[in-house]
């Protein structure tokens, strides 16, 4: 059947129905009691379900006269008229309803009952119009619901009973309540499918109300396996439930869950399926009604929960909200308890994100109020998590210990004694903060305050202390200071939060905590308070071990413990360990600071109830006094004693006591002093005096009590013992104070002399007047003495010259002032002075000729300086001047010479040896190593590595200079030089005329240039300016040296830019060399983002340079120093065109290197077509690069690409790249020989001005003599005629079967020279791809492209030009490819001609004749055509479209007689042949061999 067929029958069949059920409700009757049997056949018979549905007919009558009641009839046709205008679904389901009714109604309601229900429920429902066939569906099915998220089935029988149902029964116009339709199940399956799992509800009995939707039912049972140790199987036994049929949504108030370990539970069942795959793979819910189940595991953990089923978890919560709490039993009568809302039971966990947590000791705990609690069952470990919830980072408390103390977890192996406290986020930044229960700060008080200033800690206490009740509600104190309770919430969780009440965010509850009232009668000074607290902090997280067998807590990480601070009581525990034990008893080994004593090495223990620190050992007792507000100390060694902080009862000192704190020594002790830092350690033993045992009260006030103490002072061996006594010296420090007799006393074994006062105080043993040492006296207020040294500082000073007790060395005259100095008590000794310009520090040496800057060793052997010297102006820095009497030498020198016109400096260097002869007034400098900057020369901003300098100064000239061997270079430091060297030997610095002449250098590169100066020598001044350069040579670039320039003058700028003009040698390919004046140099970027020289020239019009064979130059040339190719910017003159006219030059602008082929591109997309072959009136002309031609459409070919010259073969050539490569087979290329006045071309050829009716496409390759232009070609003709498609199909088959007949010989076996041509026409791809396609076997060229479907196709047949007669005809016979669609591939005889008649006019006739019988003739001249065939079909069909306006080619029908006289005029003008054509008998016609000169495969054609 086809496709119209079938849509006119399905047209129909909705036609048909459509009017069946107009009808049907139209003319339909109402049903009557006394006609009900006649009523209904009919009703079946204009339903057209008289023989489908015979059975329930039968059946309905036969119930209407057996069973139904007067009643039951009367109401069921009120129903059936009701149904009349539904459709014929719902009126049959309800008859086959009716009949199934009868054998199952519940023996409680009647038939009659039901249709009374059913009248008034469809008359009150707004889909009456499917409501029985739906109905009819779910018992048929035996379904409650199918939905895209579940279904719900059964497969039981039922009974049909009118019931009560809540609020959703039916009710009569008289307001009878008739309930509702009910399906009653006893001990029936309730099949539950989903797209996550199937189950069921076994044998409860229930109710299904379908117009609801709803099933009441009892005694249900769902068993399932739940993945969970504690449960594994599981079963649901539903007393009461309730399903509602829509969402699937199980619920049951009544259910007792059984599981492997928990059995009975009595809670709440729900149940609701997934709207989409995955999840958890449990998807009933449970929940108990209270928290009494008691569950033991491992003999020693026990919980009291209640059990909850949530997905996949299982949960210990219930109904009643009570908490559950889980009790771990420790050793030693111990317990963890951990209460939560919930916890989580799984397999290898039991957690809580919010549980309360207490680990009890008789009456005493640790605990915390909200954390998050996780239980390892397979570990046996408890992880407590501090970082959650409203009150994370909050503080643990414990009753034991009287602390509070903030860690971030807790972890405990049940197993251990260690309890592990610790930082996870930051630890090594967060410590652990430790307080007393009884700490009190004013700072956490103030923190209490709003932005309005409420203190909200005061305020809770004073509405707390007001009610007398220690729990109220927020809105009752919010109400009380007359605000809103959103505003003081936040600061009654900040309360919480720090432990002074308890919040219950749920109800707003608040209970006042003790440490509530602490704070608050602390702050007003009613109580007692302690100001006890450390921090621990550790990096690994280990801050705290709470060993639980000896119930003691052990802190790292612990900097400092403050006992109190109003007492100035410190502790420093050695390493950071802490021992805390019951009530805050601490013990350690550390440090204690108590005002101005600090206890050094002391083993502690802290009695908080005493309030006192035992010392029991003390390394060092330091006693610090203060001297212009600088600290020092005194010492006592190997003590103990007692440090009594306050009063017991006074921990807060809020009574002054005087004598606290105090100390009482136990031990009798030397004293010794506590030198400046500089004495050292390790003489702190050897100054002292011994004393006996002390008591020291007031510890933290300001100053010491007055000491004075006879006894003998040891120094170390600097003196010998001296007798004084020890008193407190007037910077509160203790030492002595004793005159000298008037010839001193020796020191230092007789090496020095001392004179005046000797004294020892806090900054140590001194003297006040002058020593002596060798030739050298230095006076002095101040000398200290130390056992290795003494030190001072220089009023004044001398050096005289000369040997010391006949010594060889002879020191230089020196004067000296002000200087510090130090004489070191050495094997080999000697005096430093040390220099300090801020000081005004003097030295002069040599009569003042020579200054001093730096600091200055005087021994027995030398004087040496370290610093700077300054003379001549110049200035010099050494590590090491050694002066002798006429000599300053110094081997490793940092230079700065000067000269009064140098003003940015004359010669600076580093590290180089130095020598100042005196006497002779000469200065000589030698550099210890090869540097770039071996000297640098300031003024003339450059450096060198010449290795040599002298200063004559008498001469005011400095020579450069350096071994001959040696390569050196000068570096400018010029911002125009930077980074930029050359290579010289020596240079001379003139100081009167401030120039520096520099020789030996072979070359200069600037930018990427070489610069030969003249001679080798360059002048240089001021900045670095070079002197304008003449007669220099020039070559670019530095790499590759591809050009080169002579006689250069040149001005050079900078490393990057030079200036002038030279002679650039361009030498062409015949080595013929061109002098071109170059006058711009200039550095470029180029596009990759490099710098090189740029330089142009110019090439006179009328002295053009031969650039390469067959082309002349002239224009600017421009080149870039890294490219070898210069920029040619002009135009180019084939040089072999005679008589070339100048105005035809071809542009040329690109980059060409001599030697390289030249090519020149070429592109009719120009509008160049001076070397095309064009139109001239009705002839083809062609010039080469002389045409004049400036149309597009006049043009017959044009080649494009590139144009090169063969020197061997003396041609020009036009050809693309890709073609010239073989890449491609298209393209138009020319071939031109100005020797032999030759032209070949091939490629794509316009041979007319194709319009809509008629047109041409064509490639050709062909050749021609320009004298007489006559061409010769293989040409690929494409004809397209707007003519009828059954025409040429007509004569496409006509061609076919004659051939067939007759045969003839191919036109073509898809040769490389047909794809060439094609290639033109069609494009390389196309034709690559029909290539491809022939590859294996021969297919028509109509398969290559829908172009040459057109109407003849003629590949490759020769063709010749004839400029006598101005047209284009056939010289072989003619290759016919196809005639439309229809493959022909024949060689066949006939005639084609292209006559010119002007610039666009022409006549395009063609004769076909593959056999005497058959023929066809055709004629265009641009508005018509003229044809005949000798096919009368042919000539029927163009006979009818000739009337066609527009539509087609004009058609005119000639006869054979004007065929003839074409044809004979053709065969006479071209080939000479007089002998009449005789259109039956061709076959003497086409005489190939002696008329057709056709083009073979081995004539040349030029390519």
């Amino acid at each position: 059947m086809s496709k119209g067929q079938t849509l006119i029958k399905i047209t129909f069949i909705l036609i048909f129905l459509f009017s069946f059920f107009i009808s049907f409700s139209q003319s339909k009757i109402n049903y009557s009691l006394d006609q009900f049997n006649d009523q209904i056949k009919s009703d079946f018979k204009l339903l057209g379900i008289e023989n489908s549905e015979t059975e329930i007919l039968s059946s309905t009558i036969n119930n209407w006269k057996q069973s139904f009641s007067d009643e039951d009839k009367k109401k069921f046709i009120e129903i059936l008229n009701f149904l009349s205008s539904s459709n014929t679904k719902n009126y049959l389901a309800f008859l086959y309803y009716s009949d199934w009714i009868l054998n199952n109604l519940d023996s409680k309601s009647s038939f009659a009952d039901v249709l009374l229900y059913h009248y008034y429920f469809i008359y009150s429902t707004d889909k009456p119009a499917r409501y029985f066939q739906l109905l009819w569906e779910k018992i048929n099915n035996k379904h409650f619901v199918e939905r895209a998220s579940h279904k719900i089935n059964y497969e039981s029988t039922f009974k049909v009973s009118v019931d009560k149902f809540s609020n959703y029964n039916i009710y009569t116009d008289e307001g009878n309540d008739l309930g509702v339709l009910t399906f009653n199940f006893y001990n029936s399956d309730i099949n539950f499918l989903t797209s996550n799992e199937n189950f069921k509800i076994s044998k409860p009995n229930f109710k299904f109300y379908p117009d609801f939707n709803v099933i009441e039912g009892s005694d249900g049972l769902i068993s399932s396996y739940i993945n969970n140790e504690q449960l594994d199987k599981v079963e649901f036994v539903l007393n009461r439930f309730n399903i509602d049929l829509e969402t699937g949504k199980i619920t049951s108030n009544e259910t007792k869950f059984n599981s492997k370990k928990f059995t009975n539970i009595l809670g709440v069942f729900d149940y609701l399926p997934p709207k989409n795959l995955g999840g958890p793979a449990n998807k009933f819910s449970f929940i108990s009604n209270e928290s009494n189940i008691d569950f033991t595991f491992q003999n020693n953990i026990r919980i009291r929960m209640g059990l909850a089923l949530e997905g996949d978890n299982l949960l210990t919560k219930s109904l009643e909200g009570k908490d559950s709490e889980i009790i771990f039993r420790l050793n030693n009568g111990k317990k963890i308890i951990i209460n939560s809302h919930a916890f989580k039971l799984d397999k290898a966990n039991i957690s809580s994100p919010s549980s309360y947590f207490k680990i009890t000791h008789n009456s005493d705990s640790l605990y915390h109020p909200l954390v998050e609690f996780n239980y390892n069952k397979i570990t046996n470990s408890i992880e407590i998590l501090n970082l959650e919830g409203p009150l994370k980072n909050t503080s643990f408390y414990s009753s034991y210990f009287d602390i509070e103390f903030d860690p971030d977890f807790l972890r405990y192996h049940l197993e251990n004694d260690k309890v592990e406290f610790g930082m996870i986020i930051a630890p090594n930044q967060r410590p652990i903060n430790v307080f007393s229960t009884q700490y009190y700060s004013n700072n956490k008080l103030n923190e209490m305050s709003d932005l309005n200033g409420i203190n909200i800690l005061k305020a809770t206490y004073t509405y707390f202390s007001k009610i007398k009740r220690k729990d109220f509600y927020l809105t009752d104190l919010a109400y009380f200071f007359k605000t809103k309770p959103s505003l003081i919430e936040g600061g009654i969780i900040s309360l919480w939060r720090n432990g002074f009440v308890v919040y219950d965010r749920s109800v707003g509850l608040i209970k006042i905590l003790p440490k509530l009232r602490h704070y608050y009668t602390s702050h007003l000074k009613r109580s007692d308070y302690d100001e006890f607290n450390f921090t621990s902090l550790s990096p690994s997280s280990n801050n705290l071990i709470y060993d639980l067998s000896d119930n003691s807590m052990h802190f790292v990480g612990v900097e400092s413990i403050t006992i109190s601070k109003k007492n100035n009581i410190i502790v420093y525990p050695k390493n950071g360990k802490v021992e805390l034990n019951k009530n805050r008893s601490v013990k350690l080994i550390g440090d204690i600071s108590v005002g101005n004593f600090d206890f050094n090495g002391v083993r502690v223990h802290f009695d908080y109830d005493s309030y006192l620190l035992d010392l029991i050992e003390i390394d060092t007792l330091k006693m610090m006094t203060k001297n212009n507000s600088k600290d020092s100390y005194n010492y006592l060694f190997n003590i103990g004693g007692d440090l009594f902080i306050n009063h017991p009862k006074n921990k807060s000192s809020r009574r002054q006591l005087p004598k606290f704190p105090s100390f009482v020594s136990k031990k009798s002790t030397k004293v010794y002093f506590d030198l400046p830092q500089e004495y050292g350690e390790e003489y702190d033993s050897t100054f002292y005096f011994s004393i006996d045992q002390f008591r020291i009260d007031s510890l933290d006030k300001s100053s010491l009590p007055k000491f004075e103490f006879p006894g003998t002072f040891y120094s170390n061996n600097i003196f010998e013992p001296i007798e004084t006594n020890l008193i407190t010296m007037p910077d509160n420090s203790l030492g002595f104070n004793m005159k000298i007799q008037e010839e001193g006393i020796s020191a230092y074994k007789n090496k020095i002399n001392v004179y005046n006062n000797l004294l020892m105080d806090s900054t140590g043993l001194y003297m006040s007047g002058n020593i002596k040492y060798k030739t050298t006296m230095l006076f002095s207020d101040k000398v200290r003495f130390f056992p290795d040294s003494l030190t001072g500082n220089l009023d004044k000073g001398f050096v005289y010259k000369g040997s010391y007790k006949n010594e060889k060395f002879n020191y230089p005259p020196m004067e000296l002032s002000g200087l510090d100095f130090t004489y070191f008590n050495l094997k080999d000794d000697y005096v430093y002075l040390n220099y300090d310009s801020i000081n005004n520090n003097k030295v002069y040496a040599y009569d003042k000729n020579v200054e001093v800057i730096g600091d200055i060793i005087i021994s027995p052997s030398a004087v040496t300086s370290e610093g700077k010297i300054r003379t001549n102006n110049s200035q010099f820095i050494s590590d090491n001047f050694s002066f002798s009497d006429e000599l300053l030498i110094s081997k490793s020198t940092e230079v700065a010479l000067n000269h009064n016109n140098h003003k940015s400096g004359l010669l600076t260097a580093e590290d180089v040896f130095f020598k100042f002869d005196i006497m002779a007034n000469e200065m000589e400098f030698k550099s210890n190593f090869f540097d770039e900057q071996n000297f640098i020369l300031p003024h003339y901003k450059t450096s060198s590595s010449l290795s040599y300098a002298n200063w004559i100064i008498n001469e005011n000239r400095v020579d450069l200079n350096a071994e001959i061997d040696e390569n050196h270079y000068f570096y400018p430091l010029s911002e125009n030089f930077s980074n930029w060297n050359f290579r010289a030997t020596n240079a001379s610095i003139d100081l009167n005329s401030a120039s520096i002449s520099i020789q030996g250098i072979p070359e200069l590169q600037v930018a990427d240039a070489y610069i030969i100066p003249k001679k080798g020598s360059i002048t240089v001044s001021e900045e670095f300016n070079i002197s304008p350069l003449s007669e220099a040579d020039l070559i670019l670039d530095t790499i590759n040296e591809y050009h080169k320039f002579t006689n250069s003058d040149i001005n050079i700028k900078s490393k990057n830019k030079f200036e002038g003009q030279g002679i650039y040698e361009y030498v062409n390919f015949n080595n013929d060399t061109f002098n071109l004046p170059f006058s711009e140099f200039e550095l470029k970027s180029l596009d990759f983002g490099a710098m090189s020289s740029f330089s142009m020239g110019i090439v006179e019009e009328s002295s053009p340079i031969l650039m390469e064979p067959g082309f002349n130059f002239y224009g600017k040339i421009e080149l870039v120093a890294n490219n070898e190719q210069l920029l040619f910017k002009g135009n180019i003159i084939p040089s072999e065109i005679k008589e070339f006219r100048i105005e035809n030059a071809i542009p040329f602008d690109g980059y060409f290197s001599p030697g390289d082929e030249l090519t020149l591109s070429i592109s009719d997309g120009d509008g160049f077509y001076n070397a095309a072959i064009s139109k001239n009136s009705n002839r083809l002309f062609f010039d080469f690069f002389n045409n004049p031609v400036n149309k597009g459409s006049l043009v017959f070919f044009n080649p494009s690409g590139k144009l090169s010259y063969d020197s061997f073969t003396g041609e020009y050539l036009i050809e693309t790249l890709s073609k010239r490569n073989q890449d491609v087979y298209n393209g138009n290329s020319l071939l031109f020989n100005p020797k032999k006045n030759e032209v070949a071309f091939e490629g794509k050829v316009k041979m007319i001005d194709n319009d809509n009716n008629f047109r041409v496409f064509s490639s050709m390759s062909g050749k021609s003599l320009l004298d007489s232009m006559n061409i010769n070609s293989d040409l690929f003709l494409i004809v397209d005629i707007n003519l009828k498609r059954s025409i040429i199909e007509e004569l496409g088959f006509a061609f076919n079967d004659i051939i067939e007949t007759y045969g003839a010989p191919i036109a073509h076996d898809n040769e490389e020279d047909v794809l060439m041509r094609l290639s033109d026409i069609i494009g390389h791809q196309k034709t690559l791809a029909y290539e491809n396609m022939i590859l294996s076997e021969y297919q028509s060229l109509t398969e290559s492209e829908t172009l040459l479907n057109s109407t003849f196709v003629f590949p490759n047949t020769n063709f010749s030009w004839s400029q006598k007669n101005h047209s284009w005809y056939n010289t072989s016979v003619l290759n016919l490819s196809n005639v439309g669609s229809r493959d022909v591939n024949a060689s066949i005889d006939g005639f084609i001609e292209i006559k010119y008649i002007s610039d666009y006019d022409y006549v395009f006739s063609l004769f076909l004749q593959p056999a005497p019988e058959f023929w066809v003739y055709m004629s265009y001249d641009g508005k018509s055509l003229k044809t005949f065939s000798s096919n009368e079909r042919y000539n029927s069909e163009m006979t009818s479209i000739s009337g066609s306006k527009d539509k087609f080619i004009s058609v005119n029908i000639v006869d054979e007689n004007h065929i003839l006289d074409y044809i004979n005029s053709f065969r006479l003008r071209y080939f000479g042949i007089k002998e009449p054509y005789d259109l039956m008998s061709p076959s003497d016609t086409f005489l190939e061999d002696e008329v057709f000169k056709t083009v073979t495969d081995d004539e040349d054609d030029g390519f």
